[in-house]
């Protein structure tokens, strides 16, 4: 790849390489790219430089997607055909503020960790459905550790809420509603966090270290909290001022402490209180959002308006609410939401500030 052509190489010199790689699914093309090289034995500086336009700005100039797919042997358009498979469902105003897996927005998780076993040990990233486990091989493949589930048939059970009824509410790993559930659990097990945790080290053989995370150690009862959590008509008990606050405060509790077998602590108490006040504001918000600057009697569209309280309050679980089921006293001084088209993009809003937490 080296010579007086390297980096004004002409579109017919470029060859498929003479080793394959068949992609996981949901693989990112980046991470692909980086086993392509390794099989090929180049350095991923290299290979990409090799794959990158001489005049990318140029008529004619080929994206670096479709000159990896032509690199690695792959069916031309290959990598645009598999984002679409995983596109997130979110309401958005292509589909009337309707659920759907919107192409258009064309919104995918955030990347995460693919499984090694899949690989043969090569490290990728994949947007895939799903969560942290890999299914096929019972692997953990959270953060920086994988651990062996095989015997653990809680975590199957687990991955499949996620990649079933969770993935179909538009949930992920980084969607925020996981990381609520994930808060709550934690502080339903503030009092006995010793002999809770020990126990399930104990089960998934693995030694306490800051790189044990409550998602690993908890994620079958995250995961169950999370799909009640996001129930239309959970997630609207929750937030409608049809009920007292300290009833929705206690529900919540009930809801967080009997996913785990935990306690009413009181850290739990205060977690929860903090996120009832939080939705019922959102809700306020939300049903007495004017359509428009210039509105004085017309509201925003109930769905478009939801998405919008919950982003301004990060109210995650406004995304789940029915509104047929909640009500709440108007508030003055409301601000109309912003363009469709933004408000269709919060979930993607979420992922990147999910990603620069992680960062």
């Amino acid at each position: 790849m080296s010579g007086s052509h390297q980096g004004q190489r002409p579109r017919s010199l470029l060859r498929a390489l003479p080793l394959r790689v068949a992609p996981l699914s949901g693989e990112t093309p980046e991470g692909f790219a980086g086993r392509l090289a390794a099989a090929n034995g180049l350095s991923s500086s290299v290979l990409n430089a090799w794959l990158s336009p001489a005049d990318p700005a140029g008529v004619g100039g080929e994206p670096w997607t479709q000159r990896l797919e032509r690199a690695a042997s792959l069916p031309f358009g290959y990598f645009q055909r598999a984002r679409r498979r995983h596109v997130l469902f979110a309401a958005c105003h292509h589909s009337g503020w309707r659920r759907a897996n919107c192409v258009k927005c064309d919104i995918v998780d955030t990347p995460r960790a693919g499984c090694t076993r899949c690989t043969r040990g090569d490290s990728t990233m994949v947007f895939t459905r799903g969560g942290a486990v890999c299914v096929r091989h019972r692997r953990w493949r959270g953060g920086r550790l994988e651990v062996d589930l095989r015997g653990q048939s809680a975590y199957a059970h687990a991955e499949a809420r996620v990649s079933g009824w969770l993935w179909f509410h538009g949930v992920s790993l980084h969607t925020g509603e996981l990381t609520l559930a994930a808060n709550l659990i934690s502080a339903a097990l503030a009092d006995d966090p010793d002999s809770r945790r020990d126990v399930r080290l104990e089960q998934l053989n693995l030694d306490d270290s800051p790189e044990v995370s409550p998602l690993l150690l908890y994620y079958p009862e995250i995961t169950n909290l999370a799909c009640a959590l996001t129930d239309p008509a959970v997630a609207s008990a929750l937030c409608t001022h049809r009920t007292s606050p300290e009833r929705q405060v206690q529900m919540l509790i009930a809801l967080a402490a009997g996913a785990c077998d935990g306690a009413p602590t009181t850290e739990l108490e205060a977690l929860a209180r903090a996120e009832i006040d939080r939705m019922r504001l959102a809700l306020s918000c939300a049903l007495s959002m004017p359509s428009s600057r210039t509105a004085n009697v017309r509201r925003a569209p109930r769905p478009k308006a939801l998405i919008e309280a919950g982003h301004r309050h990060k109210a995650v679980l406004m995304r789940h609410v029915d509104e047929a089921r909640v009500s709440a006293p108007a508030i003055t001084g409301v601000k109309s939401p912003p363009a469709s088209r933004v408000v269709s993009r919060r979930l993607l809003l979420a992922l990147q500030r999910s990603a620069g937490e992680r960062r």
